[in-house]
Protein backbone atom coordinates (compact mmCIF):
# COMPACT_ATOMS: atom_id res chain seq x y z
CA UNK A 1 0.00 0.00 0.00
CA UNK A 2 2.96 2.54 0.85
CA UNK A 3 4.25 1.81 -2.82
CA UNK A 4 0.63 2.98 -4.66
CA UNK A 5 0.45 5.60 -2.07
CA UNK A 6 4.11 6.78 -3.10
CA UNK A 7 3.01 6.83 -6.18
CA UNK A 8 2.20 10.85 -7.71
CA UNK A 9 -0.24 9.69 -10.27
CA UNK A 10 -2.23 7.28 -7.32
CA UNK A 11 -1.74 10.18 -4.70
CA UNK A 12 -3.20 12.41 -6.97
CA UNK A 13 -6.47 10.51 -7.97
CA UNK A 14 -7.22 9.88 -4.41
CA UNK A 15 -6.66 13.81 -3.83
CA UNK A 16 -9.38 14.10 -6.71
CA UNK A 17 -11.65 11.31 -5.39
CA UNK A 18 -11.62 12.48 -1.98
CA UNK A 19 -12.98 16.11 -3.12
CA UNK A 20 -15.91 15.18 -5.65
CA UNK A 21 -17.11 12.32 -3.50
CA UNK A 22 -17.04 13.85 -0.53
CA UNK A 23 -20.58 12.87 0.87
CA UNK A 24 -20.17 8.95 -0.12
CA UNK A 25 -17.54 6.03 0.68
CA UNK A 26 -16.01 6.69 -2.71
CA UNK A 27 -14.19 9.91 -0.77
CA UNK A 28 -11.61 7.25 0.49
CA UNK A 29 -9.14 4.79 -0.38
CA UNK A 30 -10.26 1.59 -0.88
CA UNK A 31 -6.98 -0.48 0.33
CA UNK A 32 -6.85 2.02 3.37
CA UNK A 33 -4.15 4.98 4.71
CA UNK A 34 -1.38 3.59 5.29
CA UNK A 35 -0.55 5.60 8.02
CA UNK A 36 -3.71 4.62 9.87
CA UNK A 37 -3.31 0.71 8.70
CA UNK A 38 -1.38 0.00 12.18
CA UNK A 39 -3.90 1.35 13.85
CA UNK A 40 -6.89 -1.62 12.74
CA UNK A 41 -7.75 -4.30 15.59
CA UNK A 42 -8.09 -7.46 14.03
CA UNK A 43 -12.23 -7.40 15.77
CA UNK A 44 -12.98 -4.33 13.99
CA UNK A 45 -12.09 -6.08 10.78
CA UNK A 46 -13.89 -8.77 11.24
CA UNK A 47 -16.96 -6.66 12.31
CA UNK A 48 -16.35 -4.87 8.98
CA UNK A 49 -16.21 -7.61 6.71
CA UNK A 50 -18.91 -9.24 8.47
CA UNK A 51 -21.54 -5.91 7.89
CA UNK A 52 -20.58 -5.07 4.31
CA UNK A 53 -19.07 -8.77 2.53
CA UNK A 54 -22.42 -10.30 2.09
CA UNK A 55 -24.57 -11.46 -1.22
CA UNK A 56 -27.04 -9.29 0.05
CA UNK A 57 -24.92 -6.28 -0.60
CA UNK A 58 -23.56 -7.41 -3.73
CA UNK A 59 -23.53 -6.80 -7.53
CA UNK A 60 -23.38 -9.42 -10.09
CA UNK A 61 -22.24 -8.93 -13.63
CA UNK A 62 -21.95 -11.31 -16.45
CA UNK A 63 -21.13 -10.62 -20.06
CA UNK A 64 -21.06 -13.22 -23.19
CA UNK A 65 -23.30 -14.35 -25.08
CA UNK A 66 -25.41 -16.27 -22.36
CA UNK A 67 -29.10 -17.52 -22.04
CA UNK A 68 -30.37 -14.84 -19.62
CA UNK A 69 -33.14 -16.66 -17.90
CA UNK A 70 -31.17 -19.26 -17.64
CA UNK A 71 -27.91 -17.73 -16.16
CA UNK A 72 -30.55 -15.73 -13.42
CA UNK A 73 -31.59 -19.26 -12.40
CA UNK A 74 -27.95 -20.66 -12.13
CA UNK A 75 -27.04 -17.78 -9.59
CA UNK A 76 -29.91 -18.30 -7.71
CA UNK A 77 -29.86 -21.54 -6.90
CA UNK A 78 -26.01 -21.92 -7.11
CA UNK A 79 -25.11 -18.89 -5.65
CA UNK A 80 -27.91 -16.59 -3.73
CA UNK A 81 -30.07 -19.42 -2.41
CA UNK A 82 -27.27 -20.53 -0.28
CA UNK A 83 -27.56 -17.28 1.80
CA UNK A 84 -30.19 -15.91 4.38
CA UNK A 85 -30.66 -12.45 3.10
CA UNK A 86 -29.16 -9.70 5.43
CA UNK A 87 -31.47 -6.51 5.05
CA UNK A 88 -28.76 -5.01 7.38
CA UNK A 89 -25.87 -5.08 5.00
CA UNK A 90 -27.66 -3.94 2.07
CA UNK A 91 -28.97 -1.06 4.35
CA UNK A 92 -25.95 -0.04 5.34
CA UNK A 93 -24.60 0.11 1.87
CA UNK A 94 -26.44 2.64 0.37
CA UNK A 95 -24.27 5.13 -1.62
CA UNK A 96 -25.42 8.70 -0.78
CA UNK A 97 -26.27 11.08 -3.67
CA UNK A 98 -23.84 13.69 -4.31
CA UNK A 99 -24.72 17.11 -4.47
CA UNK A 100 -24.42 19.12 -7.11
CA UNK A 101 -21.76 21.98 -7.38
CA UNK A 102 -23.04 25.10 -7.82
CA UNK A 103 -19.87 25.94 -8.55
CA UNK A 104 -16.27 24.82 -9.05
CA UNK A 105 -14.24 23.81 -5.85
CA UNK A 106 -10.39 25.00 -5.96
CA UNK A 107 -8.11 23.09 -3.65
CA UNK A 108 -4.08 23.05 -3.54
CA UNK A 109 -2.17 19.75 -2.38
CA UNK A 110 1.57 19.09 -3.44
CA UNK A 111 3.23 16.04 -4.68
CA UNK A 112 5.93 14.54 -4.69
CA UNK A 113 7.28 14.26 -8.60
CA UNK A 114 7.59 11.10 -10.11
CA UNK A 115 11.52 10.37 -9.89
CA UNK A 116 11.60 7.52 -12.38
CA UNK A 117 9.40 9.22 -15.24
CA UNK A 118 11.48 11.00 -17.79
CA UNK A 119 12.62 14.58 -17.47
CA UNK A 120 10.44 16.22 -19.54
CA UNK A 121 12.67 18.37 -22.09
Amino acid sequence: MKGAMSNPEDAFIHKINEHLFSKSQYRFNSGGDPKHIPDLEYTDLLAFHKKYYHPSNCVLMSYGDLNFASHLEFVEQEVLAKFKKNEESAKQSDIPLEPRLKEPINKEHRFMPDLMSEADT
